[in-house]
């Protein structure tokens, strides 16, 4: 089968289980990944491609993807493993060890992989390749679902701060101290302020020019 035509949908199915870990305090997950191609107007399924064996995770549910039709590629990343998978055939284009396990919030675009790790770091890859571009470790806590907007990523964090990176190359710009307590949603930019919403139920305003808190 060639590379994907318009007109038709594709999904990454996680055929995933849940079985105790060794140590009985914590759930792991694994499983299968499967690629469907499935008619976007029809809903029939044109395909199926097994891609194996899921990478344990100690994060259940915790797994990024993205596909590109128009570059045949499909990349994820679940547990400690990054992959990437020629659509049209299933084929493993490439894998990478991550040095920590994916949590929830990564962002993944055309080009790379922005990935939120437990360690706690953000780590953006090459998607053509798997190759590290950069890896942002000056993080206090583990930061929440990742923005990226007008060249920059911005990450709300669990210490209660935000930080702002240079999404080319992982240097800090900035970072604020928010004290409403844990940050785990996605900021917003409107207007050039950052909006963040923390624990305590207030939603907070941060210049994203000057890192000044807004009044």
């Amino acid at each position: 089968m060639g590379p994907p035509s318009d007109g038709v949908l594709p999904i990454l199915g996680l055929q995933m289980g849940l079985y105790e870990g060794k140590d009985l305090r914590r759930l792991r997950i694994a499983g299968e990944a499967r690629l469907l191609l499935v008619e976007a107007d029809t809903g029939t399924v044109r395909s199926t491609r097994r891609l194996g064996a899921l990478p344990t995770s100690d994060h259940p549910f915790a797994a990024a993807w993205h596909v590109s039709l128009p570059d045949d590629r499909l990349t994820f990343a679940v547990g400690k493993t990054a992959r990437c998978y020629r659509v049209s055939d299933g084929t493993r284009l490439w894998e990478r060890s991550l040095p920590g396990s994916v949590v929830p919030g990564s962002l993944l675009t055309g080009s790379n992989l922005v990935l939120v790790l437990d360690t706690p770091a953000i780590d953006c890859l090459s998607g053509e390749t798997g190759r590290e571009k950069w890896q942002f470790t000056g993080l206090k806590a583990a930061p929440g679902a990742l923005l990226q907007e007008n060249g920059a990523i911005y990450a709300g964090a669990l210490d209660g701060r935000v930080y702002a990176l240079a999404a080319a190359t992982g240097n800090l710009a900035w970072d604020a101290e928010c004290p409403g307590g844990r940050i785990s949603g996605a900021p917003a930019l409107v207007n050039g302020i950052l909006y963040a919403a923390a624990s305590d139920g207030r939603l907070y305003a941060v210049d994203a020019v000057g890192a000044a808190p807004v009044p």
